[in-house]
């Protein structure tokens, strides 16, 4: 059995489980020879051994120099201590790639609580990802048959999610009624979404922020060739409506997300851009609500001035990649000018002390699927709210 699926079992077992800290190679060997099934390569003592402070004074190629001879010397899993990350998501990937290639069996970072955002390469295992592409394949049929009956003035859409509660939500691109532009419902209409992957990204999301959530909101992104991008918001924006302060979501890669096909771009250092905004309380800190347009085709996208001075970053990500970011981070992303689709999942996930308002969200979108809540700065088309955009 591979070390990262040995690290894996021991971390999803419910037994509680003990991994011994080490720095060097003996230090590993003598944990091992103690009976501790994993490694803890501590990120502090890693440091210390160096002469450096546990300040990321130690350069990615020194940490990995360490735990090369830790794991040429031992045969348990190793998890390795990757404060955060050694830079930005490229420096993560690299990371990740090289502790793959010395048999290290997992990294466990800081970045989420550093920039409200974590790059988890690899986050879904392959099996996991073939089946969310047959569950894909079934939920994007029975999507296009609704589209194709509204589009044929067979079913109006709005009325038939009145009552309607077992198939998914559709929204058609802006440009084009007869494709999908999103899914939403992933979790009430496949039942391995609903017992397996939400099980597990329960436990991913809860592990991360240190608190219970559960599940709020589904969705799947299919941005076509040519397909509209998403303008610089905060989710917060749209969530706000309903009794929660703060929420984390999980993008799962079903297709490679490039530069070319509109992967997702974030702002990790918006706090200080717009010191006057209204604040939330929420597990990171106190974080600003930046001004938004209300109303008209800009809904929810942060104003042009400030959306200007934000640092953007690219995630560019492969398939079965996974990122997490919470509902204040902005984000957005390109137009597909490439010559494939490329398709996302998003689960967010709220604290479980708000209460388990996935139904609850629901209800509220069947009723009233226009309302401008639902179409936060979206490539979409929410004809019950035509205001002229304003700021707020």
């Amino acid at each position: 059995m591979k070390k990262s699926t040995r690290l894996r079992n021991i971390i999803q077992n419910p037994d509680l489980s003990f991994l011994m800290e080490a720095h060097n190679a003996l230090s590993a060997k003598i944990a091992q020879e103690s009976g501790f099934e994993a490694l803890w390569a501590s990120g502090l003592s890693i440091s210390a051994s160096l002469g450096l402070c546990d300040r990321n004074e130690a350069s990615s190629t020194q940490v990995l120099n360490v735990v090369e001879f830790m794991a040429d010397h031992t045969h348990v899993p190793i998890l390795l201590d990757g404060d955060t990350g050694f830079g930005n998501f490229n420096n993560v990937r690299r990371l990740v790639k090289k502790l793959s290639q010395l048999g290290v069996a997992g990294v466990c970072t800081e970045q989420y609580h550093q920039q409200g955002y974590a790059y988890l390469p690899q986050g879904l295992t392959a099996e996991c990802l073939q089946c969310l592409e047959h569950e894909y394949a079934d939920l994007s049929a029975r999507a296009t048959r609704l589209l194709l009956a509204a589009n044929s003035g067979e079913l109006d859409l709005a009325a038939y999610y009145r009552t309607c509660t077992g198939e998914p939500f559709v929204v058609p691109e802006a440009a084009n009624p007869c494709q999908i532009c999103r899914m939403e419902y992933l979790a009430a209409c496949s039942e391995y979404i609903r017992t397996q992957l939400i099980a597990y990204l329960t436990d991913l999301i809860g592990a991360t922020i240190e608190q219970v959530v559960v599940v709020f909101k589904d969705k799947c992104n299919v941005k076509h060739p040519n397909g509209g991008g998403f303008p610089p918001h905060q989710d917060i924006a749209a969530y706000r409506h309903f009794a929660v302060s703060y929420h984390v979501t999980a993008a799962l890669m079903l297709d490679a997300a490039t530069i070319a096909n509109g992967c997702l771009e974030l702002a990790p250092d918006y706090c200080d851009i717009s010191p006057c905004s209204p604040t939330v309380e929420a597990p990171l800190g106190s974080l600003p609500i930046l001004p938004y347009y209300k109303g008209g085709a800009r809904h929810g996208a942060i104003v042009s001035e400030l959306a200007e001075q934000l640092v953007w970053k690219p995630v560019e990500a492969a398939a079965g990649d996974i990122i997490l970011f919470d509902s204040f981070i902005p984000h957005c992303s390109a137009s597909n000018r490439s010559t494939g689709s490329r398709r996302v999942m998003f689960f967010t996930f709220n604290l479980a002390s708000d209460g388990d308002l996935y139904e609850t969200y629901y209800r509220a979108k069947r009723r009233t699927p226009d309302h401008p809540m639902f179409h936060v700065s979206t490539p979409t088309l929410h004809g019950l709210w035509n205001e002229t955009a304003r700021a707020c």
